[in-house]
This record gives C-alpha cells, structure tokens and sequence, in this order.
C-alpha cells in the first residue's frame, strides 16, 4: 500500500486513468485546467485528490505516470519501456 493512498483511492486513481486514455474529452479536461471539475465524478480522499490536483502533466503519458507513481505501480508493467 501507498502511504496516504487508501485502497478506495486506488481503485478510483485506475479508473481516472482508464477514462483519460479512453475518452479524450476527459483527456483534454484533466489535461487543461477543468481536472477539478472532472475528478468530483469519482470518490476520492481529500489528501489524493489534492495530490491528482498539483500533477502538472502536458502530455496524458506524463499524468498517466504521475498517476502510477502515486498508486505504486510505476515501473511495473505499466511504467516500463
């Protein structure tokens, strides 16, 4: 486990990352300054929404492994090249 991720959090943190990749209106909204409008349709702590809110990404690849580096898994078969 992550310090200060709760495993709800986890979940909610793949599917942000799930519907970035998938829809690309959420994309571009999480991408370019609506990520706190976006983020209330999911159920997040305070502290992890706050952590997903200083993210500062340009491209979805760098929120995405911002993302997994939050959740733990970046290096895994996620992060690697």
């Amino acid at each position: 486990m992550v310090p200060g991720v709760l495993s709800a959090d986890l979940a909610e943190i793949h599917a942000i990352a799930t519907r970035a990749i998938i829809d690309e209106e959420f994309q571009a909204a999480v991408l370019n300054g609506h990520r706190r409008e976006r983020l209330q349709e999911f159920h997040l702590s305070e502290p992890v929404a706050q952590k997903i809110m200083a993210i500062r990404a340009v491209t979805l690849q760098d929120f995405i492994r911002h993302l997994s580096v939050m959740t733990g898994t970046h290096g895994d078969r996620f992060g690697k090249r």
